[in-house]
């Protein structure tokens, strides 16, 4: 898990989410230091609520721009 979130933190702060790297960047410190698992789920929660609307965005643009075809179509 600490490897992902290690990850997951670089790679917002690199498209430019400031906010969610940061917050992302306590949940990776509280979990290497064995914080309170209570703790680390709000954490968790707070930085999926940041990364929510990236998300469902580029779930939006995958369904317009990757639409299957239609069947019984000759290409």
């Amino acid at each position: 898990a600490k490897r992902i979130i290690h990850s997951l933190k670089g790679v917002v702060g690199i498209i430019g989410l400031v906010k969610a790297s940061a917050l992302i960047g306590q949940l990776d410190k509280a979990l290497s230091e064995n914080n309170e698992i209570a703790s680390c789920i709000a954490l968790a929660q707070r930085c999926e609520q940041e990364i929510s609307p990236l998300i469902n965005n580029i779930l939006s643009l995958t369904d317009l721009y990757c639409t299957q075809p239609e069947s019984g179509s000759s290409g």
